[in-house]
This record gives C-alpha cells, structure tokens and sequence, in this order.
C-alpha cells in the first residue's frame, strides 16, 4: 500500500512547480484510494472569476486613490470597503462594530498580494504598499 500511495504522489507532482504541488499531492493520494476527479472543474472555477479578488482588487484601488501609503485606522477604511458591496460583510451598528468587522476583514487580507498592493499591519494601523513595476 505505501509503495502505490509514493507512486501516486510522485505521478501526481510531475510537471508541476513547487508552487502548485499541494493539489497534485492530494489528488494522487485520493486517485489511489479510489476517489477521483479531485479539483477537475477548477479550470471552470479560475474562469468563473467569482472568488472576491475583483472586490479586493476594487478595495485597494480605491484606498490608494484616496489615501496612497499613508498608515490608516479601521474607520479611515470605511468609505474604501463600502464600494465592494456585499463582499467584505462589514457589520456593526456602531463606529466601534464597523471598526472591528473592517480590522478582521483587513486581517484575513494582511500580507498578501492582490493586483500591484499589499496590506500591512504598522502598529494599530493598516498601510497599503505599492509594488514597483519594472
């Protein structure tokens, strides 16, 4: 059994980057338990676009119209996540709610890459970085 779980992995890692082995990894091992078709509509899925990056990518944007890279509170982030729609869920009925459900948000968001942005948490504050374009 393990001698044909180590074939399914490495049969499932050929021809990928070490960026994208996860998925593979796990379909291989699945595929030799007997279940199949792991991740096959996620073609369909990538192209569907309807994962939150536009919203994101509209959050960002329109921080950095208003504000660029200047260190940011919750609050100050209202007015940028309010044209996102539905998508960042702010809920609260107070300053204080609103503040707090915008700093989770920006918590999942943290350190990661969305179009030429990155959001980083500076102390209390949240700062939006620009990545340079060679």
């Amino acid at each position: 059994m393990a001698g044909g779980w180590w074939l399914a992995v490495r049969a499932g890692l050929a021809g990928h980057s070490a960026r994208s082995r996860t998925g593979p990894v796990i379909g291989g091992i699945l595929e030799h338990a007997g279940v199949t078709g792991f991740l096959g509509n996620r073609e369909q899925l990538e192209a569907s676009g309807d994962d939150g990056r536009d919203a994101e990518l509209t959050f960002v944007e329109t921080w950095w119209r208003m504000y660029e890279d200047m260190p940011k509170a919750n609050m100050d982030l209202a007015y940028p996540s309010s044209a996102c729609g539905d998508f960042f869920g702010i809920e609260g009925k107070t300053d204080r709610g609103v503040s707090t459900s915008i700093g989770s948000q920006l918590g999942k968001m943290r350190d990661r890459v969305i179009g030429d942005f990155m959001i980083q948490k500076v102390g209390r504050n949240w700062q939006l970085t620009r990545r340079s374009v060679d």
